[in-house]
Order: C-alpha cells, then sequence, then structure tokens
C-alpha cells in the first residue's frame, strides 16, 4: 500500500468504526458533519470497491448520544445508528446492505426505537448472523447524560422485522431515590447474542454504592446482567 497510508474519504468524519468481511476487505463506516451515515469496502490491495466516498446508508445521524455500529455480514453489514430526524429526539435505526452495497431495508433502514419524547441514550448492538440485538437507555426528557433510565432491548430478524414488543422489552428499571445513582445511573452497558435466539444485555450499575466520606467510594457499583 502507498506510505503513508490511503485516503479513503474526502468528508468531514464525525464517527468512525471498521468490521472485516468474510473475504479480508475492510469495512469502512462513518457519520459526517452533515449527518449522513456512509460506508466504504476496501480490497486487500487498497482498492476502493464503493464509488466515491462510499454507500449512503442514511441521513439526519445524531452523533451526539451514541455512534453507529457495525457488523460484516458476509461481503456486506449489518449497521445501527442513531438518528434526529427534523432535529426531534434521539431514535435508533438499523440497516442492512449486501455485497453490491444495496440497501436492503429502505432508503434510510428501519426504525428499532422511535417514541415522541424518548431519546435513546447509549445505544449497542450485536449480529450474530440471523439477528440483530439492540440495547438502549430510554430516556423520557433527559436532563443529563449520567442520568438513570431504564434499559430496554429489541431484537431483529434478517429483513429488519422487530421480533419483541414494540419499542423493546424492559431489560432493567432503576431504583430512584439516591443522589448519586440519579446522577450517574446505569452507565456504559454492552448487548451480545446468545446465539440461541436470545441475547444478554451487562451494565455497569451503581445501586449498591457506599460513600463513607466526601469524595471517596468504599464501593462505586456493580456489573449486572439479564437474559
Amino acid at each position: 500500500l502507498t506510505f503513508g497510508g490511503l485516503r479513503i474519504f474526502t468528508r468531514t468524519v464525525q464517527n468512525l468504526t471498521c468490521a472485516t468481511t468474510s473475504a479480508g476487505e475492510l469495512l469502512v463506516l462513518f457519520t459526517t458533519a452533515g449527518d449522513s451515515v456512509f460506508v466504504q469496502r476496501i480490497a486487500a490491495n487498497g482498492a476502493k470497491e464503493f464509488s466515491g466516498d462510499g454507500v449512503l446508508l442514511g441521513i439526519d445521524s445524531d452523533p451526539f448520544f451514541a455512534g453507529p455500529t457495525l457488523f460484516a455480514d458476509g461481503e456486506g453489514g449489518v449497521v445501527t445508528y442513531p438518528r434526529s430526524p427534523g432535529g426531534a429526539t434521539t431514535q435508533m435505526w438499523a440497516t442492512r446492505f449486501n455485497s453490491a452495497g444495496t440497501r436492503q431495508w429502505g432508503v434510510n433502514g428501519v426504525m428499532v426505537v422511535g417514541l415522541a419524547g424518548i431519546t435513546a441514550l447509549r445505544q449497542r448492538a450485536d449480529w450474530d448472523g440471523t439477528n440483530l440485538f439492540c440495547s438502549w437507555e430510554h430516556a423520557s426528557t433527559p436532563t443529563g447524560f449520567f442520568d438513570a433510565y431504564p434499559i430496554r432491548a429489541q431484537k431483529l430478524n434478517g429483513s429488519g422485522v422487530a421480533q419483541w414488543t414494540a419499542n423493546g422489552v424492559v431489560v432493567h428499571t432503576p431504583v430512584t431515590g439516591s443522589p448519586f445513582l440519579e446522577t450517574f445511573g446505569p452507565v456504559e452497558k454492552l448487548v451480545v447474542s446468545d446465539r440461541l435466539g436470545g441475547c444478554y444485555v451487562a451494565w455497569f450499575d451503581p445501586r449498591n454504592y457506599n460513600q463513607p466520606a466526601p469524595n471517596t467510594f468504599l464501593h462505586g457499583g456493580d456489573i449486572y446482567g439479564q437474559r
């Protein structure tokens, strides 16, 4: 390859993530300063396989609350990204593209969650080759990035059709009333397929915190999980 690397994009990039296809090619997903979502595939010799800056997968991306995720699917891929059409509350969307870069789930994909007044914080996903599992914090009128909100999850099949209750099933509802919990609620989480049609969700949870003195922590929090 060229010394110093190859120039893949000509646009201003806000978020960037990568995955490797079954043939050893590189998939690069990025969001632009104009809030569009693109994907490019790079061959082993460095040649770009999608024209220009890549395939446009979606618009109105909202990179503030969550970044996009990318999973290789043969020579194509599966993507989730936060979307805020018209500046509305942040939604979670998913899309799939084939080896030719053709979008399989519509122009912008399918909406995983998009209730009025709900912001889907800290979005996470996992693709097991058959189903897409998504999780997020279900925030109504969020007052801060570290507030405590319920965690929800959704399963989409290979056609992008939701398999669980509309807008997801409740995984965990945080206990309120603790000053620490209210300002530093369930932070960071992971969702992983169990390869049996379900998934595991794990998150950091300070419900059992102990603060013996100002600015000190005897016990800050634990890792909790649910299937």
